[in-house]
């Protein structure tokens, strides 16, 4: 049987890998709004 705490370490790494992925997607997408923005004003 698996050792549940290796289970959970990879279910913590999956999970941390997943909150990255989300965080630079918000960024780029934050900044591709922002640049929208800054294009349409000028």
């Amino acid at each position: 049987m698996t050792n549940p705490s290796d289970s959970d370490q990879a279910r913590n790494r999956i999970i941390r890998q997943k909150n990255i992925v989300f965080a630079v997607v918000l960024a780029l997408w934050v900044v591709l709004i922002f640049a929208v923005s800054i294009a349409k004003m000028s």
